[in-house]
C-alpha cells in the first residue's frame, strides 16, 4: 500500500509505503502528486518505509522518478532496507540532501525535512 500522509503540505510530500506496493497503489496517489508538482518548484519528500515489503523495481524506478531535478531534501524512515534506499537516493540524486532515520524517529525526520 502507498499512502498519502496528512503531514503533506506545500512543497512537502509525505508518503508511507507498507506491505507490497502495487501499480494500483501508485495510481491512487497520482492526482495528489500532480497537484503538488504543478504548484511547486522545489520539493521535500518524507518516506516512511518502516512496514515496507517491496515493489516491482522496474515499475517503481519509472514511476518514482517524478521531480528528480526538483528534490531539495529527502527523509527516509525505516529499517535496514530503508537505509539502503537512502544510500541509493544519495548516490543517484547528487544535488539532493538525503538522510536516513530509524523507524522510531518519525518526529526527528519530519523536523529535519521541513528545515
Amino acid at each position: 500500500m502507498l499512502q498519502w500522509l496528512p503531514e503533506s503540505g506545500g512543497d512537502l510530500i509525505c508518503l508511507k509505503a507498507s506491505g507490497r506496493v502495487t501499480d494500483a497503489d501508485y495510481r491512487a496517489i497520482v492526482p495528489q502528486l500532480d497537484v503538488v508538482l504543478s504548484n511547486q518548484t522545489g520539493l521535500r519528500l518524507f518516506g516512511d518505509f518502516s512496514d515496507f515489503e517491496g515493489w516491482e523495481w522496474a515499475q517503481a524506478q519509472e514511476k518514482f522518478s517524478f521531480g528528480r531535478d526538483d528534490l531539495k531534501k529527502i527523509a527516509i524512515l525505516g529499517h535496514e532496507f530503508a537505509k539502503e534506499l537512502a544510500v541509493l537516493a544519495e548516490v543517484t540524486l547528487k544535488d539532493t540532501e538525503v538522510r536516513f532515520f530509524d523507524a522510531d524517529d518519525k518526529n526527528a525526520a519530519l523536523i529535519w525535512v521541513k528545515q
